[in-house]
């Protein structure tokens, strides 16, 4: 119900830890209160690092 006030396009996280960023503030403003991360990488090693990147550049920077 609340995606659909989002724009197809933008459903997906895709992009630097800013834009990121500026796409979770989007949802946010349209009522958005949790997500669910679905990594997509090569390998296990590649899905552990794009979730230390998530919560390193993206996670923490929301918590301040």
């Amino acid at each position: 119900v609340l995606a659909s006030r989002i724009h197809e396009a933008e459903r997906n996280l895709i992009g630097d830890p800013d834009t990121i960023l500026a796409q979770l503030g989007r949802y946010r403003k349209a009522g958005v209160g949790h997500i669910i991360l679905r990594v997509i990488a090569h390998d296990f090693e590649g899905v552990l690092d794009a979730l230390r990147l998530f919560k390193r550049e993206v996670m923490d920077r929301t918590a301040a």
